[in-house]
């Protein structure tokens, strides 16, 4: 018979360079440490763990292979589980939004959230205090990546504005001024795929989401295929979170 001690973990990590998709020695580091919590709480694990491998955590939980299951999972009229837990608040959720959006679906259907390590302390969302306490925590996360996106945007444009090159190499979107190399000019074109990216980050899709639906638009990255790197660089570039 189903009872509310049924528990789901769900781990992931992020794209690094040179990262093997099968390395998953950071997943299995949080998963040891929800199966510790679990066992703490006396809880019985439903499924095994739900892995997200080299998955940025700016996709939301829904559109993250592992992450679409669990919520499917969460979702059917029994749920397999009413708690999940997760290592850190970051590993679940990097979008306000998205968690907010997620735990209030949860919580309406008595589904509570563990973030097991802040500082060495536990949260879950089972009491109005620690719903607030998350609210509060994510706004705070995403507050601090949006000053540090700010002022990186604003010292790239204000070198940009400039016409100065940030790098020895000549960033997507801008050309090097044949008369002074120093300087840099716009390409229409690349500024148009700039867009492009910027436009699918706010829908929700991920560094390699975005890769894949600019090939099938047609739009290389000067003639070759898109990486998630390059990607993520003009994204912090235009001041994306």
């Amino acid at each position: 018979m189903f009872t509310k001690s049924r528990a789901i973990i769900y781990a992931r990590y992020s794209p690094r360079p040179q990262q093997a998709a099968d390395n998953c020695e950071s997943a299995n580091i949080q998963i040891g440490k929800c199966t510790g919590y679990a066992d703490m709480r006396n809880f019985a694990l439903a499924a095994e763990p739900f892995i997200d491998k080299l998955t940025s955590g700016s996709t939301p939980l829904a559109k993250r292979p592992a992450g679409k299951k669990l919520v499917a999972a969460l979702n059917k009229r029994t749920p397999i589980a009413h708690h999940v837990i997760i290592t850190k608040l970051d590993r679940g959720f990097r979008n306000v939004s998205d968690c907010l959006d997620q735990i209030t679906t949860w919580d309406q259907r008595g589904i509570t959230l563990h973030i097991i390590d802040l500082g060495g302390a536990t949260i879950d969302t089972a009491s109005a205090t620690g719903r607030l306490f998350l609210t509060l925590l994510a706004a705070m996360a995403a507050w601090e990546r949006g000053i540090i996106s700010e002022r990186t945007s604003d010292a790239m444009r204000h070198s940009q504005a400039n016409g100065r090159r940030m790098s020895d190499q000549t960033p997507y979107g801008w050309k090097r001024d044949p008369r002074n190399p120093a300087l840099l000019t716009e390409i229409p074109r690349e500024q148009a795929g700039i867009v492009a990216i910027v436009e699918l980050h706010a829908a929700g899709y991920g560094l390699r989401e975005i890769g894949r639906e600019l090939m099938r638009r047609g739009r290389r990255c000067r003639g070759r295929e898109w990486r998630h790197s390059t990607i993520k660089r003009i994204l912090r570039r235009a001041g994306c979170p």
